[in-house]
């Protein structure tokens, strides 16, 4: 049952200002380097897309509908609630970005999915199978309160029983004021979703 942090990130859905967050813009306002300290941009190359600002071992990739800060050093808790402070940081910066939600997405990848996790045939699936179809995939979803927010739990189950399950803890807010405080409880996150994964997978992840 090995399973390993996967796409752990941090997302702010607003109606972000691109001429403002250029590279320069991004290494200015979010990353508060000097003029001179370089970064790293990327830039597809045979697809359309937006920019992407790598530095410190997070990557940031603004368009125009939101506003998204990746660990790409390594997954861990300090490095996402080094995500979320740089997505904060967005915000401050910019309070007048008219915004709808943000969320902080912790996932874990299994190489075999636990049985307590295994997704169950239903009638549903039957059907399918009668039908001649065969089934790839299954996706799970389950809605919890959590604050002033929700979590939003997600297992996908590939047909070799390989899956991830995923952890979205979610705020809707027109205020820039309940995103910041939603982006500074990363720690309280990542504990409530080692909780949750103790007693649904049986045993702790890292």
């Amino acid at each position: 049952m090995p399973a390993t942090p996967h796409d752990w990130n941090v997302a702010v859905v607003g109606a972000w200002n691109l001429a403002i967050l250029t590279p320069q813009g991004i290494a200015r306002r979010l990353f508060q380097l000097a003029p001179e300290t370089p970064v790293e941009i990327q830039v597809a190359i045979n697809e359309p897309a937006r920019i992407r600002v790598a530095h410190d071992g997070l990557l940031v990739a603004p368009s125009d509908g939101r506003l998204l800060v990746t660990p790409v050093k390594e997954i861990s808790e300090a490095e996402l609630s080094h995500a979320a402070q740089i997505a904060a940081r967005a915000l401050e910066n910019l309070p007048e970005t008219p915004v709808t939600a943000s969320g902080i997405n912790i996932r874990w990848q299994f190489d075999s999915l636990p049985d307590r996790l295994l997704t169950t045939a239903g009638l549903v699936d039957d059907t399918l199978s009668d039908a001649g179809y065969s089934i790839v995939s299954r996706f799970m979803r389950r809605t919890v309160k959590w604050h002033q927010g929700v979590i939003n739990i997600e297992l996908t189950e590939n047909r070799d029983a390989t899956g991830v399950l995923t952890f979205n803890f979610h705020l809707e807010s027109g205020l820039v004021a309940d995103h910041i405080d939603w982006l500074s409880k990363v720690h309280e996150m990542v504990s409530t979703a080692q909780e949750l994964n103790t007693s649904l997978v049986g045993t702790k992840l890292q």
